[in-house]
């Protein structure tokens, strides 16, 4: 057994609070009798940034940055939607950036770990190129929640969906990734097809057959949403949803996959998080991100009814205007058949008047012949 073990992470500046998090959280649960490295991917981070993260580097616990420039130029142009960026498909380079290494235990900076990761690291891949955890909430979709989850992956090319992993903790053997395939190949895929979750989706597709399953512990996913256990989840066979609550009640890494995070407001695993947040270099600042966080979800909520308010004011104002605009048409209209019938009652008295003054002459010429 190899006494190093070599980790990898993704992370561009604003996730370095995040990021300082994971880390401790791994050095906190570490074998002090192994050599942690950790290679961090990012193209503007700093030595600095890191030094100030993870101030607490050892000669058994050290972190170097790698050169993703050429990497980055490579992605130049790409747009990743809006839920990821670059930072996203940089694992995959780890084929090409560690040349000397084996195998390597890439990691996600939304998590925490909460035992030493190095049972992990040890795990026999064999001639795999991977070994990953089932994605729980991919698997019910495809199962019967969401039926379109299955129909866009058999478009990419996934055809076995019920063995969907989650790609947030990911062991690589990059000696068979090596002789497997290609940065380019794997790039020019994502390029093409322009996949919802770009590397997850990447790797899916190429390695589902060459993929080790790995117990659910070692990635359990949050319950994002409040929707992930009670609906989505159940969906999925039934073996799987059981080792999925397990795994809940006995995670070694909790990952919080979803667009909401513990440090935005309070969500599932929140005291897991804050447990391991609370001994990182960076604790203040992810405190400050959740008190920002907390004062704008306090306003926006605050300022709830206010706004219903005035959308119901607004309502009964246009309401009204409405009414009033109505009543003013109709008295506009009324107004004019008066005077219309006004009009008709004057021509009508003027042809009475005229025939009374017609008719006096009239009659005394009568009355005269018959005098006469």
């Amino acid at each position: 057994m190899d006494n190093v073990i070599h980790l990898a992470a993704s992370i561009n500046k604003s996730y370095l609070p995040y990021f300082s998090v994971m880390v401790s959280s791994v050095f906190r649960h570490r074998d002090p009798a192994r050599r942690y490295y950790l290679h961090v991917l990012s193209f503007d981070v700093t030595e600095s940034d890191l030094h100030d993260a993870v101030p607490y580097q050892t000669d058994s616990f050290k972190l170097s940055l790698l050169d993703v420039s050429e990497l980055n130029k490579l992605l130049a142009g790409y747009h990743f939607g809006s839920q990821f960026g670059p930072e996203c498909v940089f694992r995959l380079g780890l084929i090409d950036l560690l040349p000397s290494v084996d195998k390597v235990l890439y990691l996600d900076s939304d998590l925490v770990v909460l035992k030493d990761i190095s049972a992990l690291f040890d795990v026999d891949i064999q001639k795999n190129c991977l070994a990953a955890a089932l994605d729980i909430g991919s698997i019910g979709m495809v199962s019967g929640y969401d039926l379109r989850e299955a129909n866009r992956l058999q478009r990419l090319g996934i055809d076995n969906s019920h063995s969907y992993f989650n790609s947030g903790v990911l062991l690589m053997n990059l000696s068979e990734l090596r002789l497997s395939t290609s940065l380019n190949e794997l790039l020019s895929w994502i390029v093409d097809f322009k996949p919802e979750y770009p590397d997850q989706d990447c790797l899916n597709r190429f390695f589902s057959n060459r993929t080790l399953r790995l117990s659910m512990r070692w990635n359990v996913l949050f319950d994002s949403e409040g929707i992930r256990v009670k609906d989505i989840a159940t969906y999925a066979p039934k073996p799987l949803f059981r080792q999925y609550l397990d795994a809940r009640n006995d995670p070694s890494i909790f990952h919080f996959a979803g667009p909401c995070k513990p440090w935005m407001r309070y969500v599932d695993g929140s005291q897991l998080f804050w447990s391991e947040a609370r001994f990182s270099p960076l604790y203040e600042s992810v405190v400050a991100d959740y008190v920002c966080n907390q004062a704008v979800l306090n306003s926006s909520s605050a300022l709830q009814p206010v706004w219903s308010t005035f959308d119901d004011l607004y309502f009964e104002v246009n309401e009204g205007e409405r009414i009033r605009a109505d009543l003013h048409r109709r008295l506009t209209d009324a107004e004019k058949r008066i005077d219309e019938l006004q009009a008709s009652i004057d021509e009508l008295q003027a042809s009475i008047d005229e025939l009374k003054r017609l008719k006096t002459p009239l009659i005394n010429k009568v009355y005269a012949r018959i005098k006469n």
